[in-house]
């Protein structure tokens, strides 16, 4: 069990989003459910489908995170397509399947420390209209704590306000309960 030390930020598409598509080193579709969701423990299935060599190429994942906040501990493995279908049967009561698209942007193109990746999730289920999520992991609570973006990345959104430690954003909550008002979205 590895841990996950994330931030989560919620913004607007910025007039250069395009760029974000453009210099994207890999960008994914993604499907997820939950089959157990407490408050500090989720069991997450997910489907990733992304373009390898022309071809889309689908790669199937179990998750389990345990904890809250910035800092939780994570297990995943690889799973079959068979075990992802099957798994759709136990879904949590209520909850719906969350669809996104993921742009893994380099954080050197806009300033950011080269060791860090830019995930930029554009949700369509359920969705969020001119909204997405973005979300850095780091090696130390330290660095996370200490992380600001540059100026440079206004051109692909403008932070919106930070969820990591709000728990209705994640997305277990999001996929019982849909997604929260977004203070200060004027769209």
């Amino acid at each position: 069990m590895g841990v996950e030390i994330e931030r989560q930020w919620i913004a607007r598409k910025g007039a250069g989003f395009d760029t974000a598509r453009r210099v994207a080193t890999r960008v994914s579709a993604i499907s997820q459910y939950y089959v157990h969701v407490t408050r500090f423990e989720e069991t997450r299935y997910r489907k990733v489908t992304a373009v390898v060599d022309g071809k889309d190429v689908h790669f199937y994942r179990k998750a389990i995170k345990k904890g809250a906040g910035m800092s939780r501990f994570e297990t995943e493995i690889a799973i079959t397509a068979r075990e992802y279908e099957y798994n759709k049967a136990f879904m949590t009561a209520g909850s719906v399947e969350i669809h996104k698209t993921r742009y893994r942007v380099p954080a050197t193109v806009h300033g950011i420390d080269s060791s860090l990746v830019m995930e930029i999730n554009e949700y369509s289920s359920p969705p969020l209209p001119g909204m997405v999520t973005v979300e850095i992991e780091f090696k130390s609570v330290e660095e996370a704590s200490s992380f600001s973006f540059p100026a440079g990345t206004n051109d692909l959104f403008s932070i919106v306000t930070e969820v990591t430690l709000d728990e209705t954003w994640k997305n277990k909550n999001v996929a019982l309960h849909g997604f929260p008002e977004v203070v200060g979205n004027d769209s």
